[in-house]
């Protein structure tokens, strides 16, 4: 997965496009730096907005274009929340001798089906403006594709009340499992939030995504949870979302 390959090291997803932002040079187009992709994902085209403005110093977003109307707006809102929320138009910042900081930007994504017409956009970023760490961020969204409508976790879990029951002590215990030093019941109750969109369909099931923020490293193992089929129907859950499963003649 995308967002795991950030953590081993940003220094592999960094190219030479030229960034297409203010007062700098624009090109569309591939890169060797392709998404992910599972199940049966509607044609798209990837465009790259990327550059080196100095030795140590990287901007690179990429991102799908799908022909979508909607789709496609969906998407570009979260490019330009990124770029927003990073101030990339003045960009790279500079200490008090006017040098330039070391810093990199950089925005991904892969791609999830968990049948036709269902599409899982998975938006993974790496943000580092110097300190000894830059911060990892992660953000899913689903989409049914014929109502143009934006999944939230009580259209997954159509009986909500007794599917959440269940859901806290389940997240609750794989969080403190996996590592001690991650947040415990916090981030299970933002991930299941009834409006909750933070998560992605794929034929294997459900992954809830948990914005990191600021939070530090040993936290990092905590960015996400896998819920497989056979969990999420003893949840509840509306198993329209996936496609039926044939049973292997034997």
């Amino acid at each position: 997965m995308r967002f795991q390959s950030l953590l081993k090291g940003c220094a592999a997803l960094l190219c030479t496009l030229a960034l297409s932002l203010p007062g700098v040079a624009a090109a569309d187009g591939n890169s060797d730096e392709q998404p992910g992709i599972s199940g049966p994902v509607p044609a798209f085209q990837q465009r790259g907005e990327a550059t080196r403005l100095k030795e140590n110093v990287y901007v690179n977003i990429h991102y799908p274009v799908f022909g979508i109307a909607f789709l496609d707006k969906a998407v570009r809102e979260q490019v330009d929340g990124f770029i927003k929320r990073n101030d990339i138009a003045s960009f790279p910042p500079k200490d008090e001798d006017g040098e330039l900081t070391p810093c990199e930007l950089v925005l991904g994504y892969d791609l999830y089906a968990s049948k036709p017409g269902i599409l899982s956009i998975a938006f993974s970023d790496w943000v580092y403006t110097g300190g000894t760490h830059g911060h990892p961020g992660y953000q899913a969204f689903t989409y049914d594709l014929r109502s143009k409508k934006r999944l939230r976790l009580k259209d997954i879990f159509p009986h909500w009340d007794p599917a959440r029951e269940k859901l806290v002590p389940l997240l609750k215990d794989f969080i403190e499992s996996e590592d001690t030093n991650c947040p415990s019941l916090e981030p299970a109750d933002r991930m299941i939030a009834p409006d909750a969109t933070n998560f992605y369909l794929d034929s294997n099931g459900l992954t809830l995504a948990y914005g990191m923020g600021y939070a530090p490293p040993p936290e990092w193992l905590c960015s996400s949870i896998s819920l497989d089929r056979e969990t999420l129907e003893e949840l509840g859950a509306d198993m329209r979302y996936w496609e039926e499963r044939q049973e292997t003649a034997r």
